[in-house]
């Protein structure tokens, strides 16, 4: 008994504080509350509830309406939960991956062209929800957080765009499986990272609104595939259906006006994705996405190279100079050779710069070794805080530029005066060229991201311009003349992709850190090298840094001679 009386004693105190925190819950919403020293000193209150059934049959309507609305309260709370769960739980497939909290890694996330979509889409979607749902949130630690990025924006859904168009852009440049690249695997690097039913819808659409319809077809397939795997979890399938029948409507539409336009003969301007989207050799069957089958893309049965090869043949020889094949024949390919260099020049004769031959007349010359890696390193941390997205020359030369999915990249540029480093890399071009730097172009760093990349073009201003345009050229841009040759600097090695390529030379050569490339644009008689026409592969995984070093024709007249030779 003694032992039932302790127990009693226990319990008393627990129950009693449940009773009362729950009354006051109630009468609280009632506001019907005394305090506990009236109710010691004041007799009953005249209109109590207890003694009357009538007012408690008030008081239990009013608890059920009370029930009620917190059973709403708790459906709406828990589906704010629910966004937040989901949001964690995607975050914490990095954990798995030991890359979210360690910054060794952190290459792995924004080196990875899904990781970095997923990243995009959590904050410019997810993240954007949760803030606006719970507004209860510790808003100054998330501004604060939110602050370390400021100076880059937080990403929105203009950048998901673009980094939807870059998934898209990967996928197409180097045809990699589909399958395989939404769930993880890039190019032979597995991750724990996937691809939704519904992000590959949203891949799709992009893909279309950039006429890309071919690829446009493909992204909804493997919607419509992971949509069923998924139950219709992110999206249902016959949301799907109806956008994959759009895609196939539009594809063949445009194969039918492609064949009546050129008689049945490939058009090259229906091939670029720049240029008004890509097609399939066939109209693509109707059937239900489920069943579709292995189609092959619009492409020439085999490659040409040299200046007799515009356009179409351009574009694929950069797709598949992208990949790793070289174009070049064995004959040519058989008398390139490495040497040592020095330049008569006593600094090179004491350290030959080590040189190896991609391509001779036009040369295009690859060296190596030239940068250490704290000048690396010191060059990226002065480049990074004044990154701006890159642009490209308009129809009026170097000072009217505009932003294009031409050129996907960051740049930011340095003068001699600025740092040291700098100035070494200017005298440094100087010796490996035997070229004045009397009016060259500031060092430009560029930063390539995801699917970063820069189409084909030419680095030359001027050529090309009309008069009119020409006229309107500021003077002292005009004044030091073309961009006679270029030196682009590695900054990087890069896992997979991010070649620098020349499609009508049918050669390419991937960055190597530390080295650089060398190229002319401007023939010894004046002429543009229209051969040099280059561009840089989107990057697949890892990160690219690069610096171009432009020298202008200005002062060259000693240093590189003219010729009246054609050819030259």
């Amino acid at each position: 008994m003694a032992c039932q009386t302790s127990n009693s004693r226990k319990w008393q105190p627990n129950i009693l504080s449940t009773f009362v925190f729950a009354s006051v819950i109630l009468c609280g919403i009632l506001d019907k509350c005394p305090t506990l020293a009236q109710q010691n000193q004041q007799a009953p209150p005249a209109d109590d509830l207890f003694s009357s059934a009538a007012h408690l049959h008030k008081v239990f309507l009013a608890e059920r309406n009370i029930a009620e609305f917190l059973k709403h309260y708790v459906g709406a709370v828990e589906t704010k939960l629910a966004q937040v769960k989901s949001y964690l739980a995607e975050y914490n497939r990095l954990a798995d991956e030991g890359v979210a909290n360690d910054e060794q890694f952190v290459e792995k996330i924004v080196g990875n062209p899904i990781h970095t979509f997923k990243m995009v889409k959590r904050f410019a979607v997810d993240l954007s929800a949760i803030w606006k749902s719970h507004p209860a949130l510790d808003h100054l630690y998330l501004e604060s957080e939110i602050g370390r990025i400021r100076s880059t924006r937080v990403p929105e859904e203009t950048d998901l765009a673009g980094a939807a168009y870059s998934l898209a852009r990967v996928h197409h440049t180097y045809n990699l499986n589909l399958t395989d690249f939404t769930q993880g695997n890039v190019w032979g690097f597995p991750s724990k990272a996937g691809l939704t039913a519904l992000d590959c819808l949203y891949v799709g659409r992009t893909s279309y609104d950039h006429g890309m319809h071919a690829r446009a077809v493909e992204w909804f397939e493997e919607s419509y595939r992971l949509a069923g795997l998924e139950r219709n979890a992110t999206v249902d399938q016959n949301v799907v259906l109806q956008y994959w029948n759009m895609a196939v409507r539009a594809h063949d539409d445009q194969l039918a006006q492609r064949a009546a336009a050129t008689n049945g003969q490939p058009d090259v301007s229906f091939l670029s994705p720049l240029e008004g989207g890509h097609l399939y050799l066939e109209p693509v069957s109707q059937k239900p996405p489920a069943e579709q089958q292995q189609r092959e893309l619009s492409a020439p049965r085999k490659h040409c190279v040299g200046l007799k090869c515009q356009g179409w043949y351009d574009e694929m020889n950069y797709h598949v100079l992208c990949r790793g094949k070289q174009l070049l024949s064995d004959k040519a390919l058989s008398k390139l050779k490495c040497y040592l260099e020095t330049k008569n020049h006593p600094f090179h004769v004491l350290k030959p710069t080590k040189t190896e031959e991609l391509h001779r007349n036009p040369d295009i010359i690859l060296l190596h070794d030239l940068l250490s890696d704290r000048e690396i390193e010191h060059l990226k941390a002065l480049a990074e805080p004044s990154l701006s997205r890159s642009s490209v020359t308009g129809d009026y030369g170097a000072h009217t530029t505009y932003i294009s999915d031409v050129r996907t990249s960051k740049n930011s540029w340095f003068d001699d005066s600025d740092d040291p480093v700098v100035a070494k890399m200017t005298k440094q071009v100087a010796r490996l060229t035997g070229l004045s730097m009397e009016g060259a172009e500031k060092l430009q760093m560029a930063n390539y991201g995801l699917g970063g990349h820069f189409h084909s073009h030419y680095d030359t201003l001027f050529y090309g311009k009309t008069p009119e345009a020409l006229a309107l050229v500021p003077e002292e841009n005009l004044r030091y003349g073309d961009r006679t040759a270029t030196l682009m600097y590695y900054l990087t090695d890069v896992a997979r992709g991010g070649a620098t390529v020349f499609p009508k030379l049918g050669v390419g050569t991937w960055p190597r850190k530390g080295g650089a490339v060398f190229w002319h644009n401007i023939k010894k008689n004046g002429e543009q090298e229209r051969l040099v026409l280059h561009g840089a592969c989107p990057v697949v995984h890892g990160t690219k840094w690069v610096a171009n070093k432009w020298i202008r024709t200005k002062d060259q007249v000693f240093k590189r001679r003219c010729s009246l030779d054609p050819a030259q």
